[in-house]
Parts: structure tokens; sequence; C-alpha cells
């Protein structure tokens, strides 16, 4: 049983797992896939060091099966095929006491504060464990987390059937909000810069443009005989992605902030009165959003196979996060956590 772990700025190592002792209220999960997301590439490039527990195992995204349960869990079993809400709140905060617990004023996450699912084995608290219905795989369990992201943004959209929606940024859970967003029955509009991902989206059959060379705002207004864009989803985590997001909005159109845009942005907060538009945001999802996300996955809604660039193996990872370019033309890295 190995673990990987990241002890600094670029450097992640293959260790050897030491299990411990079972608490009453944890289960042990043997992982079986795990992925590599933004948080966990942000994480090695050493850009949550000062927040983190390091060293500490990364990943937050997984599928595996209950090989163990501590003596007061009832509700789980053994064999039990299953998934992880990677979020850890305080459960004294005014947020957790208002049923907000996503938004924890004091929140850990596995995976930084935390051990993660990049292991063998994996112990976590029993109440964040959910159980996977038959028709969803352990390798799909590694996307419920980024589709459980999307859902909760959409659903802090009240997005509805027949609306005009604009997606800003197509990565990962840029594409997945475009995904969800159209099952729920909206027209979806993809903006993105980088030709890869244009192309991606243009695959799955979404309508995309490239700003750099068509004027959003101008054809959005053209599709919709001037009034604009009824919901933007800012997905692009930049500060040009935020200045850029109120223009091709329609007269109380929603807003909604999904991406991490850690720098300082320029918004025109002139637009935002003139047209009196609700900005919103979005963070991570709730317990039901994670469950909505199992249910569109095992319905097969999404198109989550044109949306992997490729799968490593646990021992390829400390290798792969040293040369990973988060520019890079990919998408999704799915990791095989358990010989298969």
């Amino acid at each position: 049983m190995n673990r990987v772990v990241y002890t600094g700025k670029g450097v992640c190592e293959i260790e050897s797992q030491v299990l411990t002792e079972l608490e009453a209220q944890e289960v042990r999960i043997e992982v079986a896939f795990a992925s590599v997301s933004t948080l966990d590439m942000r994480l090695v490039a050493g850009e949550l060091d000062v927040s983190a527990d390091v060293p500490v195992v990364p990943g937050q995204e997984m599928g595996g099966t209950i090989v163990e349960v501590g003596a007061r869990v009832a509700d789980l079993k053994v064999g039990d095929r299953v998934v992880v809400r990677s979020i850890i709140p305080c459960g004294n905060c005014p947020a957790c006491e208002s049923d907000l617990a996503h938004t924890c004023h004091h929140v850990s996450v596995y995976g930084v504060d935390a051990p993660g699912c990049w292991q063998s084995m994996w112990t976590v608290a029993a109440a964040a464990v959910h159980v996977l219905p038959d028709e969803v795989t352990l390798r799909h369990g590694a996307w419920v987390g980024s589709v459980a992201v999307a859902c909760h943004a959409v659903r802090r959209a009240q997005v509805k059937p027949g609306e005009y929606v604009v997606v800003m940024g197509a990565g990962p859970i840029g594409l997945l909000l475009a995904c969800v967003a159209q099952n729920v029955g909206a027209h979806v509009v993809v903006v993105e810069t980088n030709a890869f991902r244009r192309g991606l989206a243009a695959g799955i059959g979404f309508d995309v443009l490239d700003p750099t060379t068509v004027d959003m705002e101008e054809l959005v207004r053209s599709e919709t005989t001037g009034a604009g864009a009824d919901v933007v989803f800012e997905a692009t985590g930049s500060a040009a992605g935020a200045a850029a997001m109120v223009l091709p909005s329609c007269v109380r159109g929603r807003v909604v902030v999904v991406g991490d845009v850690i720098e300082p942005a320029a918004i025109d907060l002139h637009q935002v009165m003139w047209r009196e538009l609700s900005v919103t945001g979005s963070r991570g999802y709730e317990t039901e959003d994670f469950e909505q996300a199992i249910e569109w996955i095992g319905q097969s809604q999404l198109p989550l196979s044109r949306l992997v660039s490729g799968c490593i193996e646990l021992h390829d990872l400390p290798r792969v996060m040293a040369a990973l370019d988060p520019a890079a033309d990919r998408m999704k890295v799915l990791v095989a956590v358990k010989a298969l």
C-alpha cells in the first residue's frame, strides 16, 4: 500500500502507507480511481503552503470501496462503493449554524488540511461519504465533486429552460457548467480563448466563440434580438474574465462567479447598476448538489469520457505533477490508484 505526499513546492513523493486505528465514526476506503483537480495543481505549485498542512496527501475526488467501518457507523457497510465530499466544516460558525456548511468560516478540505485520496487506503469521516448506485462506475466516481460544483452554480443561477446562457471558460468546470445548464434546457454559448478547448466544446455540440476575434457582447446581443444573456457564468478564474463578465448580460441578468479570481479585477459597476444585474458567488457544493451529480452521472447525461485527457497510475503522480503545466492543452487527468 502506497500514498503520494506533497512535501513542498513542486515536489510529491511516494511513501509506504501505514494504517492507523479507525475511529468510531470513520470508514476506511480502498481507493480505485482519483483525479487531479485544479486545487491539487495549486497545492503542488506551492500556492497553498501558507494555509495547507504540509506535508499532506493531496486529492479530493475519487471512487472506491469501503473495507472497514467504525464501531458507531450504522448506515454504511463493507463492500459499499462510495465517493466522499471533500469539505470538512467546523460545525460551530455562523455559516454552519445557518445550514451553509460549504461556506464554513473555518473550513478544512481533504487533500489540503487533512490527508486526501491519493493513497491506497483512505480513512475519512463517515458523514462525508455517499454510496454510489450500481450505474455509476468507480472511475466516474472521480468526477462527482466537479459535477457537483457545476450543479451548485447552475442552481445558484436559477437557470430555466429556454434561457440564453454564456459560459466564460472551457476548462473542466466550465464545460461541466455548460453541460448541466444545457440539461436544464438552456441555450448555451461557450467563450474560450484556447483553441484546444474551443475545439473540444464544439465537438460536444456547443456554440463557441473566441473573444479575441469576435466581439462577445455584439454577438450575444445579435442572437438575442438585442436583449443579452439571461445568465453569464465566469469560469476562467481570471481578472480579464471577471472584467468582461457583465458585458453580454441582459437587463436584470444573473452573473455567477464560479472561478476563483485571486488577483484584483476591474468590474464595470456602472453596468451592474444601470442594468440592475445580480452578481452572485458560487462556492463548491452542498449535499444536494453532490446527490444531483451522482444522479446525472448515473443517467449518462454528461459526456465525461470526452473530458478525460488521460489516466495515469498512482506511482506516476510525482513525475507527472513535477512537469504539469496548468496552461497545457489538457482536461481532466484520472489516476488509477488500485491495480485493476
